[in-house]
């Protein structure tokens, strides 16, 4: 009796599948945070890769900076690698370091609710693939002469599949179509991603015996009838690309050249259907990997290409870049020609008037400049042999947040002098220096001798002046 129950209840997953449509939801939703750090406790916060393009974030001593982004439901959104979350729904997030204790808010409820849904139904079911994973891996020999031999196994717990879900679903009290689409996650997305993991482990054998193509092929036809939801868009796009790298022996992160981009769409067309799951995703995630790495999709070889990314399901959620908004931290014209650490606008004038009849030594560095950064030792060895020498580090960065980052990495906030350009003030001063490392000395007088290079020799004499 349980089984024809098993049966029926399979039978009529597969039935609504006619009912729903196998495309994602229209709506992109967006991602909206809202960050607060401190040189104590710096933030890392990263989304996931849906397409070769993924969100990363290091914020050091920052002050409510807002970000948005567009995302794929079933992305992962991490903070320092110590709290995720993941994202199926529109959301706005504050994540505040500044104190011992963080704070992490998200104000969607639903978007909580499912991420207690995953936890909960994870520690049910975890067991159960850990039986299947021991089992499994001691079966290469029968998983290579029987293609169907994974598939018969891990049937056997749907049941016990369909019944904690259906009993967490009732527990939350979620709505028949979300039912649904959980019970269609883990029946159809979930236990094909895992019957392929354990077929990759006979890859070999199946490419050496010249089955592997056909055996791809099973796989790539159930992924292009699965039905899709915001709970098997993330599985469906990894499951792709790993099947992918396998038949086409190449990762699209890993394309350079119009030439490297061209021979895999070549080989995606003969492996795959156009305009199915499979190969709109791959299209998608070409498009996407051609922006990055900055080839021009031009002539008529990549014409079909292009055409068929903007007709794929998937072409909404292809994004080049994130959309950051921070008025704390863009350079403003209005502002003078420096910015401390902590984004106050200063004088390049008035920091030096600070050292009348001292001696300084200014350090024009960046941190993308390998030069400047290798000389960064020796010019802090100087204060060292010289105690009344005072240093001033003035950086050509734009970014605010990465010359942050590298002071904080590389403990240089607050035991040295710290300044930043301001872009948008286009003070005369900046004008003299058109290369770096650039190096200024400072008379009694305040004028100011720029170097290409600082010797022992030259230290001393300048030093001994005062």
């Amino acid at each position: 009796m349980k089984k024809n129950n098993r049966n029926l209840i399979l039978i009529l997953i597969q039935s609504l599948l006619l009912f729903y449509s196998c495309q994602p939801e229209n709506k992109i939703p967006k991602l909206y945070v809202r960050v607060s750090g401190s040189p104590e406790h710096p933030v890392k916060a990263t989304i996931g890769n849906f397409f070769p393009l993924g969100l990363e974030l290091n914020l050091i001593d920052t002050s409510d900076i807002n970000i948005s982004y567009n995302f794929v439901p079933g992305e992962v959104f991490s903070i320092n690698s110590d709290t995720t979350i993941r994202l199926f729904l529109p959301d706005s997030i504050t994540i505040d370091y500044r104190f011992e204790k963080p704070v992490f808010l998200s104000t969607n409820a639903t978007n909580a609710k499912y991420n207690q849904f995953y936890t909960d139904i994870s520690q049910i079911l975890t067991p159960v693939y850990q039986k299947d994973l021991i089992f499994l891996l001691d079966k290469k020999d029968s998983i290579v002469r029987d293609a169907n031999y994974i598939d018969r196994y891990l049937t056997n717990s749907d049941s016990f599949t369909i019944k904690e879900v259906e009993s967490l679903c009732s527990h939350y009290d979620f709505p028949k179509k979300i039912t649904f689409d959980l019970l269609s996650s883990f029946l159809e997305t979930k236990k094909l991603a895992r019957s392929f993991f354990y077929l990759e482990h006979c890859i070999q054998k199946l490419d050496s015996l010249g089955t592997l193509e056909v055996r791809m092929q099973y796989y790539i036809d159930r992924i292009n009838r699965q039905h899709i939801s915001m709970f098997s868009q993330k599985d469906l796009s990894l499951l792709i690309k790993s099947i992918a790298d396998q038949l086409i022996q190449s990762s699209i992160g890993h394309l350079k050249t119009s030439d490297d981009l061209q021979n895999y769409y070549s080989r995606l067309q003969h492996f795959f259907t156009r305009r199915s799951v499979s190969y709109d995703y791959l299209v998608s995630s070409l498009k996407v990997q051609a922006k990055k790495s900055s080839i021009k999709l031009k002539g008529s070889a990549f014409k079909p290409l292009i055409q068929d990314a903007k007709r794929s399901i998937f072409e909404k959620y292809v994004q080049t870049n994130y959309n950051r908004q921070s008025a704390d931290l863009r350079d403003h014209s209005h502002d003078k020609n420096l910015y401390d650490t902590h984004f106050n606008s200063t004088d390049l004038s008035r920091v030096i008037s600070q050292f009348e009849n001292k001696p300084v030594v200014i350090d024009f560095w960046a941190t993308w400049c390998l030069p400047c950064l290798k000389k960064i030792p020796e010019i802090l060895e100087y204060k060292s042999k010289y105690p009344d020498l005072n240093i001033l580090f003035i950086s050509l960065d734009k970014s605010h947040d990465l010359w942050k980052l590298y002071l904080y990495e590389h403990n240089y906030l607050g035991d040295y002098f710290q300044y930043r350009r301001n872009y948008n003030n286009q003070d005369r001063i900046f004008n003299q220096i058109l290369t770096i490392p650039k190096y200024g000395l400072l008379d009694k007088s305040g004028r100011m001798e720029l170097f290409d290079e600082l010797s022992d020799t030259l230290i001393k004499s300048y030093y001994e002046k005062y």
